[in-house]
């Protein structure tokens, strides 16, 4: 398979080598900070705008290469592509489940452990060493960060972010477009658009 990703971070570089490692390649890299069309080596670079035309060729896919929730959400809107035309990154020292889903456009980094019966959205990010637990349901542009551990049947709605090493219970939800600040321990359900940090986690409240 051939990938073109979309933006060009430091989390750009981890997925690189994650395709890489899967015996994948690179063959474009997208940023509008590249405005004029131009070979790195064997790379092509080039605004957003050439996605179109590179995906004429069907064995190429997309993956938005952006670490933020919202930004992912925001390019799969103005893209417009349909589903099929976003890869899934699998790397080889991750452990998903034959039972498990992995949504299109999500990325499983190095020692992510999927369980059983796990379902994981379009366009998520399951970190370093993070664990989603059998039966959870992660929805669309959810980040799991590093280490982070979500156990057995919680949900974690649309655009949640799990901070590193944070933990959630068995059997909770997190509302949508929430945090949990790294290393908390979420004991009860959260609400939708809150921050929550400490262990165990409690939802700070807004200045004004």
């Amino acid at each position: 398979m051939d990938y073109i990703l979309i933006g060009n971070s430091g989390h750009a570089r981890v997925i690189r080598d994650c395709i890489e490692a899967s015996g994948d390649r690179i063959f474009a890299i997208l940023d509008d900070k590249d405005a004029i069309p131009s070979m790195d080596g064997d790379i092509f670079r080039g605004p957003l705008s050439e996605v179109g035309r590179l995906l004429e060729i069907d064995h190429r896919r997309v993956i938005l290469a952006y670490s933020d929730n919202g930004v992912r959400k925001q390019l799969v809107d103005y893209l417009k592509l349909p589903d099929e035309k976003y890869g899934i990154v699998i790397h080889p020292k991750a452990v998903v489940s034959h039972y498990s889903e992995i949504g299109a456009g999500s990325v499983v980094l190095p020692g992510a452990v999927v369980n059983s019966g796990a379902v994981i959205g379009k366009h998520c990010i399951l970190n370093s060493q993070s664990v989603v637990e059998h039966e959870s349901l992660l929805q669309d542009y959810v980040h799991v960060s590093t280490g982070a551990s979500i156990t057995r049947e919680v949900v974690v709605e649309t655009g949640a972010s799990l901070g590193a090493n944070s933990t959630i219970i068995p059997n909770r939800k997190i509302g949508e477009w929430s945090i949990v600040g790294a290393g908390s321990a979420v004991i009860a359900d959260l609400p939708p658009g809150c921050t929550a940090v400490g262990c165990p986690a409690k939802i700070l409240e807004k200045e004004g």
